[in-house]
């Protein structure tokens, strides 16, 4: 729709000489996802939505365009309107948002606007959209420009935000962390209250070099298809912690209990990425479950791959760490179905208090066979409520809440090398 829309200012542009500056309407349209990211697609709605539903420009009279056709009608002047045509790019965890204004009536640019955010910082992508688009509508709308407390868009590419750097300061200990909440601010709302290849062909080939080129071929599908294997496993879910309720214990007046709701889903985005450039069969039943078959005949499956996935060793569970505002670890969480031995070691060898529970199942499994590898995916969302009980010295001293997945054998290990580094 953007590339038609384009061709079409362009020609009118070169044959237009008028510009209003009277304006009154404004049209908002989807932006376009330049970079093709399909998790963070939902953008193109979302970053016109913005501009549409601020309070602070409602005196502005918007609507949004479904279709833009009708307004390339000739016969309609459009006259005293604009229209918001933007795009958006995403690479190394930042997005470049960028948009243009145009009079209709003569499709001449009037002004363009371009800022970078971390593409999870929702809060620097719409303040900075709607002081871009406040400054930008100034000098052709007629409105109460709000009054927003100094933050000005980034208009130059960042190496890392400030929200990241902390944000890696504070679990370098634990690397690439699933999630992180804050419960700072539930604990002072409680207080207050009283209470995220081209393929070679020959003219000529020889059964020996066919042969070679489609195990070469089998092989690295199936180098692919670990790599791939490889990340899903590291981790495979994404994780989303609700909002944490906090409250003062009915029969305990110095005890606090904290609940944490948590939702687990497939990482979809590797899932999709391994089926786009492997050869496969799937089929998905009702019932949210997908099953994925790689065939022998496409890849080079080993005794030693299979004997891997033979076995659910491969399979990780949640781990929950509570710290402090210095970083330092007050309380873990361990959530797995397969209750051991080794646990209760842990708890045992480490001096840090440890709380268990097995509600958290795996989403996920891979099974060899005699003429394929399967790949079992659960598409369900697992919910659980992790409840705690804290004293309110306790309670006092923490801080933050983040979860990673870990394989059971290093639970104990990670623990340990954090507690050293907090030391």
């Amino acid at each position: 729709m953007q590339k038609l829309l384009k061709l079409y200012i362009t020609l009118v542009f070169l044959s237009s000489q008028l510009f209003s500056e009277n304006y009154q309407k404004l049209v908002l349209i989807e932006f376009d996802n330049s970079s093709q990211d399909r998790y963070f697609d939902f953008y193109r709605q979302e970053l016109p939505n913005i501009i549409k539903n601020h309070p602070s420009l409602n005196d502005i009279e918007m609507e949004y365009a479904g279709k833009i056709d009708p307004y390339l009608d000739s016969e309609k002047n459009n006259i005293n309107t604009v229209l918001l045509m933007g795009k958006f790019f995403i690479e190394d965890s930042q997005i470049e948002i960028s948009y243009s204004l145009y009079d209709m009536s003569t499709w001449k640019k009037i002004n363009e606007k371009l800022f970078y955010c971390m593409v999870r910082d929702s809060e620097c992508i719409s303040s900075s959209m709607i002081v871009s688009a406040t400054k930008a509508f100034s000098t052709i709308f007629t409105f109460e420009e709000p009054f927003i407390e100094e933050y000005y868009p980034k208009e130059d590419k960042q190496i890392i935000s400030e929200d990241q750097l902390l944000f890696n300061e504070i679990y370098q200990a634990l690397e690439d962390f699933a999630v992180e909440a804050d419960l700072n601010y539930s604990w002072e709302k409680l207080n207050s209250e009283g209470q995220q290849f081209g393929t070679r062909y020959y003219k000529d080939i020889d059964e020996n070099i066919q042969d070679k080129l489609v195990d070469d071929n089998k092989n690295l599908n199936t180098e692919k298809l670990l790599n791939f294997i490889d990340g899903i496993l590291l981790n495979p879910y994404d994780v989303s912690i609700e909002d944490i309720n906090i409250a003062f214990d009915e029969f305990e007046s110095n005890y606090v209990n904290v609940e944490v709701p948590v939702k687990y889903n497939i990482k979809k985005t590797m899932i999709e990425a391994m089926l786009s450039t492997l050869p496969h069969n799937s089929e998905s039943s009702k019932y949210g479950s997908v099953k994925i078959r790689f065939l022998n005949s496409d890849f080079n499956f080993t005794k030693d791959i299979e004997d891997r996935f033979a076995q659910m060793e491969y399979q990780v569970v949640p781990v929950m760490f509570l710290s402090n505002s210095l970083n330092q670890l007050k309380h873990v969480h361990i959530d797995s179905w397969n209750r051991q031995v080794l646990l209760s070691d842990i708890k045992d060898n480490l001096d840090i208090d440890i709380s268990m529970s097995r509600d958290f199942y795996p989403l996920f499994s891979i099974t060899p066979g005699d003429h394929s590898l399967l790949v079992h995916l659960d598409m369900t969302t697992l919910e659980f409520n992790y409840r705690f009980k804290f004293h309110i010295d306790e309670m006092d001293d923490l801080s933050k809440i983040a979860i990673k997945f870990l394989y059971e054998s290093e639970i104990e290990s990670a623990i340990d090398n954090l507690l050293i580094t907090n030391n």
